[in-house]
């Protein structure tokens, strides 16, 4: 009697966890939110304009309040894994190099943190339930090395960035480390394409001062990019107790890639 009321016994036993959700609701739940990304970057992609005009006069229609608008329009594009360059451009276009680079910095980062938190919040443990060891090793690097993983792969050529966002918030990587490590690493890329932006938007013809300066920049950061993603491969390897892993950003890389739009939905579902 007194184990009946207490909690334990057969009964108590075949009860659910506190917190358990069987894996087909666990999935469920992850492939609403991949479908709810596929869906936000659909519409951002179907209903934007397609030339630089075009860009410019929506990002400026908002008269003395374009800047803020457009900051927030960076912020919610950015959560629909919309590409980051053709946005910083597009506020260089807009604003100037200065100003269109500082909105667009701005925006990347407060745009990743939403997203970061989004993924944290909606399906971390899901992702760590289903995927168990396949997840734990990047999940142990990044708790080990969370703002170098992430400025590392912020900085690596061919990264999807609006893609990352998800997957570092899907970690445990904390979300100081994550925020200072996409600021650090998207600051330069920001700038660089917010002058080509500028650049192109000269009344009297391209300004090729500000086109070379943000084609220098661009290719500063692939290299280091480069570096960063080498040392990282080295670092692995050395500490590496059975057998070769992945590196840090070709963890992220992969698992970045493999969230895009249309294939989320497919993995989360398989």
């Amino acid at each position: 009697m007194r184990g009946n009321l207490s909690g334990s016994g057969p009964a108590a036993d075949a009860a659910p966890r506190r917190g358990y959700l069987p894996r087909p609701m666990r999935a469920r739940r992850l492939v609403i939110l991949a479908l709810a990304i596929a869906a936000a970057f659909a519409a951002a992609a179907a209903g934007l304009p397609h030339t630089p005009a075009g860009l410019r006069e929506l990002a400026t229609a908002g008269g003395a309040f374009s800047p803020l608008i457009a900051l927030g329009a960076w912020v919610a594009l950015t959560c629909a894994l919309f590409p980051g360059t053709v946005l910083a451009a597009a506020t260089g276009l807009a604003f100037g190099a200065a100003l269109g680079g500082t909105i667009a910095c701005a925006g990347a980062t407060i745009g990743g943190v939403l997203a970061f938190l989004i993924a944290r919040r909606a399906g971390r443990a899901d992702a760590e339930h289903l995927l168990g060891d396949r997840f734990a090793g990047l999940r142990e690097k990044l708790e080990r090395r969370g703002f170098l993983a992430v400025l590392a792969a912020r900085v690596a050529p061919g990264m999807p960035v609006t893609a990352m966002h998800y997957v570092c918030g899907l970690s445990r990587v904390r979300l100081r480390d994550f925020a200072a490590g996409i600021l650090l690493g998207g600051a330069p890329r920001a700038f660089a394409y917010a002058a080509i932006g500028a650049g192109l938007s000269g009344g009297g013809g391209p300004n090729k001062l500000l086109l070379g300066a943000g084609g220098g920049f661009i290719l500063a950061t692939a290299v280091a990019g480069a570096v960063l993603a080498r040392r990282a491969r080295r670092r692995s390897g050395a500490a590496a107790a059975a057998g070769p892993r992945r590196p840090i950003g070709g963890a992220l890389l992969a698992l970045a890639r493999r969230a895009r739009p249309g294939r989320a939905a497919a993995g989360a579902a398989g």
